[in-house]
């Protein structure tokens, strides 16, 4: 896990998912959330951002977002996350409403191991995995 960073990037949900969960201008408020719990500066990094995540990720202190997939990614990157409940990323994040500035700064750090494994298990379909094509990809 990386311990620091220079920034906390927010990434804000599209308006399909923030219309079906009803957050509002989810990305506002918790911008301005961010910005009351941490000094860290916040950038905001929106759906088909054109920048490679790696690069926005490599001086990432922790990643805030509802359920992006971007969790996921940081996470295994080992970057922590504030997520929501909904998020994949939750077995090794911190839940958005138990956000403070405490757990800003040290964020948890939990095992991830079997986290990634149910993931990565969970990503073929009985055939794919009948086939032997799921094999191939995680040999590779």
């Amino acid at each position: 896990w990386r311990k620091s960073g220079d920034y906390i990037m927010l990434v804000p949900q599209g308006v399909a998912i923030c219309q079906l969960f009803k957050l509002g201008d989810w990305a506002k408020t918790m911008a301005k959330r961010i910005t009351e719990l941490s000094d860290r500066p916040v950038l905001i990094s929106y759906k088909g951002d054109a920048r490679p995540l790696e690069q926005r990720l490599s001086r990432c202190h922790a990643v805030v977002t509802w359920t992006s997939n971007v969790a996921v990614e940081a996470a295994c990157a080992g970057v922590p996350v504030f997520v929501s409940g909904a998020s994949a990323a939750l077995p090794v994040g911190t839940p958005l409403p138990s956000m403070t500035a405490e757990n800003l700064e040290s964020p948890a750090m939990p095992e991830r191991q079997a986290w990634a494994e149910g993931l990565e298990w969970g990503q073929f379909t009985l055939a794919e995995i009948e086939s032997g094509f799921a094999r191939k990809v995680l040999e590779a």
